[in-house]
């Protein structure tokens, strides 16, 4: 199951994460919690699915699946929806079909470098109710540096990188994988994986110049298949990285306003 926003450019959020889950030959339930308007000018446009529909979505598609091998969540428009989907989280985990495979991608931050107005009280939220229901969490680098108290730069050090994966490991209990992609600084494009006291560090040297659209979900939904097939959490992460990777090493022009990526023929 995907409980995630929808971009009308297709640059991330159901689009691609639908579309990482068909190329991995896995069957998708797609849950929409907002719809996003993100033009090349001008100023995001939003429109929230209310809570009581976002819960009568959920569980009607729980219902449909009758198994749940995994559930990713990502943008979820407001503060409303993130009680809902926590609510529904927990309580599936305790039915028949339910799961604990459950990846977080806390996003918060578009590329762009916009977000959304979010207030201290949602992210305290999110901290204390959405996060410790995570067996991954997924933050970008400014998603890590919000979530951690610290000033949101977007950019950072290896250093900076392992110091945000611990800190919000240790606070939330969780495997957390801090991506910090093309936005660490030096040649290498490295995310930290922590979980349980151990550090990991996947470093490759830096594919082209710019940051392209839709790695982030989809890294996040390839994670969330690894765990519905039966990977350990770190084997998932490793795996979908080496996918996104081979994604953008083989670009595949699509003529679009927005450079995505693409995990499809």
């Amino acid at each position: 199951m995907i409980i995630a926003g929808l971009t009308a450019s297709g640059a991330g959020g159901l689009s691609v994460d639908f579309a990482a889950h068909t190329a991995r030959q896995v069957r998708a339930f797609p849950i929409l919690t907002c719809s996003i308007a993100l033009p090349p000018k001008g100023e995001v446009q939003k429109l929230v699915v209310p809570a009581q529909h976002l819960s009568a979505q959920m569980w009607a598609s729980f219902a449909a699946a009758g198994q749940l091998d995994a559930i990713q969540t990502g943008l979820l428009g407001s503060a409303e929806n993130l009680h809902a989907t926590a609510d529904f989280l927990r309580e599936q985990s305790t039915q028949p079909g339910g799961t604990q495979n459950i990846v977080i991608d806390p996003v918060l931050f578009f590329k762009s470098g916009s977000a959304p107005k979010e207030n201290e009280k949602t992210i305290r939220d999110l901290k204390t109710e959405l996060l410790p229901l995570g067996r991954i969490i997924t933050p970008n680098l400014s998603e890590a540096q919000l979530l951690a108290g610290r000033e949101v730069t977007g950019q950072a050090d290896l250093n900076e990188l392992k110091e945000l994966a611990r800190q919000l490991g240790e606070e939330t209990g969780r495997g957390v994988l801090v991506k910090g992609g093309m936005r660490l600084s030096g040649p290498e494009a490295a995310d930290v994986y922590y979980e349980g006291g151990d550090l990991h560090v996947l470093s490759d040297p830096k594919i082209g110049d710019q940051p392209v659209n839709g790695t982030g979900c989809t890294l996040a939904s390839l994670i969330t298949v690894g765990l519905a097939q039966g990977q350990e959490p770190l084997d998932a992460v490793e795996q979908a990285r080496a996918q996104v990777r081979a994604a953008l090493a083989c670009p595949r022009p699509t003529g679009l306003e927005f450079d995505t990526i693409s995990l499809l023929p």
